[in-house]
């Protein structure tokens, strides 16, 4: 894959129900919702027949020197179908480029481009999508100095909660002061926006996926009676 492309419309093979189950963990029921945490990008290329979308922030983004940043422009990516927006006072979600040498040894053994999201001063913000999602998830990199781990928590159109994830309720990985993971959320409802929190860390590569027509990972979905999904107390 050319990681200089910012968005890659991906058409994904045929696979068993048994590749999608291995990409995911806690799938089960809350109520009425079937959710569960992904922890590998794996999935959205093992789901049958339906496109996703993949930003990596890199072309969209200018030219930065490391350890600098620019705020991301409104509608940026509103043809994508998704924006990131600030909370109430907050500073604006940022494209940077991290100067950590242990962070720049991560991007790449993970492939990933020099361009991340959301800048220093950016603790909390959401993902907004203009066209409800079954399924999403990031690459997280994240500076184990500090207590606060990276959180994602996806709400319906409604805005009730459809669980939470946080960088190590999966498959983490270190290297120096890096601790990073795939981390994101599948579920049988609309994900319509997903709250974004973390101390020092950055995101990288968003995936998400339209909400599916019947196969494998809506059976999954429907079926499954095991463990629920984190929920916020």
């Amino acid at each position: 894959m050319n990681r200089s492309v910012t968005a890659v419309r991906l058409r994904c093979c045929a696979r068993s129900a048994v590749m999608i189950a291995a990409c995911v963990v806690g799938l089960g029921s809350a109520g009425d919702v079937r959710a569960a945490m992904l922890f590998d990008p794996g999935f959205f290329t093992a789901l049958d027949t339906e496109d996703f979308t993949l930003i990596t922030f890199d072309d969209r983004s200018p030219a930065l020197g490391i350890g600098f940043s620019e705020v991301i422009p409104a509608g940026a990516y509103s043809d994508l179908g998704v924006a990131f927006t600030a909370m109430p006072g907050d500073p604006q979600v940022r494209w940077v480029r991290d100067g950590s040498p242990d962070f720049t040894a991560v991007r790449s053994m993970l492939g990933l481009g020099d361009i991340s999201i959301p800048g220093a001063l950016v603790d909390e913000f959401e993902i907004v999508f203009s066209t409800p999602v079954l399924a999403f998830g990031m690459w997280a990199i994240h500076n184990n100095g500090f207590e606060t781990l990276p959180r994602f928590e996806a709400f319906d159109s409604e805005g009730e909660s459809l669980g939470e994830v946080v960088l190590g309720d999966g498959p983490v990985q270190t290297l120096g002061v890096a601790d990073y993971g795939f981390m994101g959320i599948v579920a049988d409802r609309e994900i319509a926006r997903v709250s974004v929190s973390k101390d020092a860390a950055i995101f990288d590569n968003l995936y998400f996926s339209p909400i599916p027509g019947p196969g494998p990972a809506a059976a999954l979905l429907i079926g499954a009676g095991a463990l629920g999904l984190r929920r916020r107390r």
